[in-house]
């Protein structure tokens, strides 16, 4: 994984916490630009979670997020877990899915 987003900001972000050094961007280098795969958006966000800090999945549609949503394989609880953190970030300079992650 690599940060791609921190302090101070490539571009002008909505959220203050670029500008202030209390949240990163950051994704996997093996999936640039793409969708990761369900568990290892899962595990990502677990090791994140174990460091203290919080974290959620940005992607750019509603079908990015559906097709996480309805990994085969995935079970109930990893289902509606993956429902309480991968969003939709509708802003214009929305670039490719990653975890926004605060401290």
């Amino acid at each position: 994984w690599q940060v791609t987003e921190a302090l101070p900001a490539s571009s002008g972000h909505r959220s203050l916490c670029h500008r202030n050094g209390t949240c990163a961007d950051v994704n996997f280098t093996k999936y640039q630009g793409q969708v990761a795969p369900a568990q290892a958006i899962l595990q990502m966000h677990s090791a994140i979670g174990l460091s203290g800090m919080t974290a959620i999945y940005e992607v750019g549609n509603d079908s990015q997020r559906s097709a996480i949503l309805n990994t085969n394989g995935l079970n109930t609880v990893q289902r509606d877990k993956l429902k309480t953190f991968v969003v939709v970030n509708t802003d214009p300079r929305f670039t490719a899915p990653h975890f926004h992650v605060n401290n």
